[in-house]
């Protein structure tokens, strides 16, 4: 399944690892697009809209949008055009 565009039929999946510091602030650390697993090397934004927290990371050769809606419980990651989402468990 190539990343950037899942075959036919398919639904790709987000899931977002964050990590938690001792002050209690998060910030992704891991993002799994379907089977691939891409490590956050950096966070380039941070900040919070009404819906929930929003961050724009580096995961490998990308740039992600990450945004939380957090009355749905969902997370989305977009590149590209593409979206992708993930309820939260």
């Amino acid at each position: 399944m190539d990343l950037l565009q899942p075959g036919p039929g398919e639904r790709p999946v987000v899931e977002i690892e964050f990590y938690a510091g001792y002050r209690g602030e998060e910030r992704p650390v891991r993002i799994r697009l379907g089977g691939t697993t891409l490590e956050v090397s950096q966070v380039l934004e941070q900040w919070r809209t009404p819906e929930g927290a929003c961050f724009r990371v580096r995961a490998g050769d990308l740039v992600l949008l990450l945004r939380e809606n957090a009355d749905l419980g969902l997370w989305t990651a977009g590149i590209c055009g593409q979206v992708w989402s993930r309820e939260a468990r």
